[in-house]
């Protein structure tokens, strides 16, 4: 007998439930990322490359391989670790991140579950992509030009031997030192998201990029804007090809599903009924600003 509803579903409609019921702040849901992952970040699929380069608007967010044969991380995990180090470094105020003392403990902080070496090795390849990788960002507005080289955002780093548990590994917990850049961009100004909203899409790189840019573009939305589907597809389109009709169609059928999905879970007021283009109205941002804060 077919399930009349996917278990990923139905988490999506228990967390839209929860969500409409409590604040992130009353449900300890609250996350940060920054403001650079919110317009923009890493690919869906393997590109086999050693650069990655993403366009919104006058915003260019460029990723470089440093190590020679070193690959692009791309899809969920990567994400999913930014949002849990941005989170910890706006909690802890340090830029010293400890990620545990044994490689199952991270994997939870991340969501994820040991399944017998499938996720610990889909995790640990991710991790060392994303750790030998440079970043960069670069704005160009009104004849202004500035930005940031690539570089890498870690400063250390200390692994697990994710083979075995050994004594050591408890007297010197894996971690991370940030770069000073990358830890005073997180302290001056993190995006806050519901973590709940995350753990509903932690199996949709897509559809998280589509949550997170949705309530970082609504801070700003006070009058209805209009977004063209062709000028989002150097955004989130992949490799799409703007010049061809039916790359254009496909892209608009795969992100009015996803902004569909968002919404079940954060009500922004979005329509998507143009063929042309979406529109953003004046919404509340996911995470409802506290008096005095």
């Amino acid at each position: 007998m077919r399930e009349l509803i996917t278990k990923q579903r139905a988490k999506q409609i228990n967390a839209a439930v929860e969500i409409h019921t409590q604040t992130p702040q009353e449900a300890l849901a609250l996350g940060y990322t920054t403001k650079s992952l919110a317009v923009a970040n890493l690919p869906y699929k393997d590109i086999k490359k050693d650069r990655w380069t993403r366009k919104n608007g006058n915003y260019t967010f460029t990723v470089v391989a440093l190590r020679e044969g070193g690959k692009i991380p791309f899809g969920v995990i990567p994400r999913l670790f930014f949002i849990w180090l941005i989170t910890e470094i706006t909690r802890t105020r340090s830029r010293e991140i400890i990620l545990g003392n044994h490689f199952n403990d991270f994997l939870e902080k991340l969501t994820y579950k040991e399944d017998g070496g499938y996720t610990r090795k889909r995790v640990t390849e991710q991790l060392e992509r994303l750790f030998s990788v440079a970043i960069g960002t670069y704005y160009d507005s009104d004849g202004l030009k500035q930005g940031i080289p690539p570089e890498t955002f870690i400063d250390k780093f200390w692994l697990w031997d994710t083979k075995k548990h050994t004594e050591q590994q408890n007297l010197f917990p894996s971690k991370v030192i940030v770069k000073e850049k990358f830890y005073n961009e997180v302290i001056k100004s993190p995006v806050p998201i519901d973590m709940r909203v995350v753990e509903a899409f932690k199996n949709s790189a897509f559809k998280l990029d589509v949550y997170i840019w949705l309530t970082y573009r609504m801070f700003n939305v006070r009058e209805p804007v209009r977004i063209k589907y062709i000028d989002l597809m150097p955004q989130f389109g992949n490799d799409y090809d703007p010049d061809n009709a039916e790359a254009l169609k496909d892209f608009r059928k795969k992100l009015r599903g996803a902004i569909k999905d968002v919404l079940g879970c954060y009500k922004a007021n979005v329509d998507t009924t143009s063929p042309k283009y979406i529109a953003l109205y004046a919404s509340p941002t996911s995470v409802p600003t506290i008096a005095g804060k």
